[in-house]
C-alpha cells in the first residue's frame, strides 16, 4: 500500500513538473529550438552563408550585410569574428513593431575596438530620432538613448575610459520596469530610472554598426536581442516568452 502511494506521489510530481515547464514555455514559444523563443535575434560570426550572417533565433530574420566580412584576426569564440572595417559597414534586420520594446528587454554584443572613434559612433541602433541607439564616444564613454513613445528621450551615459580597447568587451543595455542600464563586462556602469514606456515606432531597420551616424570600427560577435531584462551574461535562463 505504501509503495502504491509513493508511486502515485512520484507520478504527480513528474506531471506537475511537466505542466510547470509547459507554463514557462508558454504560447510565445515559436521556432526551433523552442527554449530560445525569448531570443528575438541571435547573430554570431559563424555561420556565414551566401555573403551574410545568419539569425539563429527561432524567428530566423533576414540579415542584410553591407561591407561586413569574416575575420580570424581577432576572435572571441570559434574561429571567426565579424569585421567592421569602415564606418558605413553594418548588419541590419527588418523593421518590426517588436522593436518598440513594449516590455523589458536586453540588447547585447561582444566588441573588440582598437581605438576610440573621433566622435559618437554607433555600436547598434534603430535611429530615426524616435527609437534607440548605443554609441561609443571619443573619450571611451558609452551612451544609451531610447525615445519613449517618440517623445523626450532618456539617456544613460557612462564615465570616460570605461570601455576597453585592444580587448574583447561585452556590452549590453537592459530595461527592467522604469530602469535602464548599461553593462560593460558584467558591471553596471550607468543607470537611469526614467526609462518607462515603449520606444518610438521607427521605420528604419535596426542595425549593428552604422545608422544615422558612422559605426564603430572593430570586430563583433554574438549580437542578441531578448525580451525580458535578464542579460544573457548573468542569467542564462530568462523566461521563454516574447514579452
Amino acid at each position: 500500500m505504501r509503495r502504491c502511494i509513493s508511486s502515485l506521489v512520484l507520478l504527480c510530481c513528474i506531471l506537475w513538473g511537466v505542466h510547470a515547464h509547459a507554463l514557462v514555455i508558454g504560447t510565445g514559444c515559436t521556432g526551433s529550438p523552442c527554449g530560445n523563443s525569448h531570443a528575438l535575434i541571435i547573430i554570431n560570426a559563424e555561420p556565414f552563408v551566401g555573403g551574410t550572417f545568419i539569425d539563429t533565433s527561432g524567428y530566423a530574420r533576414v540579415v542584410t550585410n553591407v561591407g561586413v566580412t569574416q575575420s580570424a584576426a581577432q576572435v572571441w569564440k570559434g574561429t571567426q569574428s565579424m569585421e567592421f572595417n569602415a564606418g558605413a559597414d553594418n548588419l541590419s534586420i527588418p523593421d518590426d513593431p517588436v522593436w518598440t520594446f513594449p516590455g523589458d528587454f536586453t540588447i547585447s554584443v561582444w566588441v573588440y575596438v582598437v581605438a576610440y572613434p573621433p566622435a559618437n559612433f554607433y555600436i547598434f541602433s534603430q535611429e530615426a530620432g524616435i527609437a534607440w541607439r548605443l554609441y561609443l564616444g571619443p573619450t571611451g564613454s558609452t551612451g544609451w538613448t531610447i525615445w519613449n513613445g517618440g517623445a523626450t528621450p532618456f539617456a544613460v551615459i557612462t564615465g570616460a575610459g570605461l570601455f576597453p580597447t585592444a580587448a574583447w568587451a561585452h556590452v549590453e543595455v537592459s530595461r527592467v520596469g522604469n530602469t535602464g542600464r548599461i553593462w560593460i563586462d558584467g558591471i553596471n556602469r550607468a543607470t537611469d530610472a526614467t526609462a518607462a514606456g515603449a520606444a518610438g515606432d521607427s521605420a528604419v531597420d535596426p542595425s549593428l554598426g552604422s545608422g544615422a551616424s558612422p559605426g564603430v570600427v572593430g570586430y563583433y560577435d554574438a549580437w542578441t536581442i531578448t525580451s525580458g531584462g535578464w542579460p544573457r551574461s548573468r542569467n542564462r535562463s530568462p523566461p521563454n516568452r516574447r514579452w
